[in-house]
């Protein structure tokens, strides 16, 4: 029977090897790349999968960890100097920078280690 629930990809698939990705539309476009290699064995074969961002997303988060990096960098050395005039009281604009950076860090690394690593015989 068709089944509404499957999702779609497209990708390439050889005997050894697939490269696949979900198809999505709407909002969240880019699906990340699952990557996999397929080794067969006597009584199972094992598959171990790579999953990686696309090449869009991977500009995308560069250009956007360098600007809120120089706006780190440069906020971090405008504390420096207040620290070294001897001048107290960093403004809460301060910190802005840096969380921007560390929650962006949580989203990209925790989103990466929270999808299961453990490969699995099938």
């Amino acid at each position: 029977p068709f089944d509404h629930h499957q999702k779609p990809y497209e990708g390439v698939i050889t005997i050894s090897w697939f490269e696949i990705n979900e198809i999505r539309t709407g909002r969240e476009v880019q699906a990340p790349i699952i990557i996999g290699e397929i080794i067969p064995g006597k009584k199972f074969t094992r598959i171990k999968i790579n999953i990686r961002i696309t090449k869009g997303n991977r500009i995308f988060l560069g250009i956007w960890l360098g600007i809120v990096g120089i706006i780190a960098i440069s906020t971090g050395i405008g504390i420096i100097k207040k620290l070294i005039a001897g001048q107290s009281g960093l403004g809460t604009g301060d910190a802005v920078p840096f969380v921007i950076l560390f929650v962006t860090y949580l989203i990209v690394f925790g989103s990466y280690f929270s999808t299961p690593q453990n490969q699995k015989n099938c």
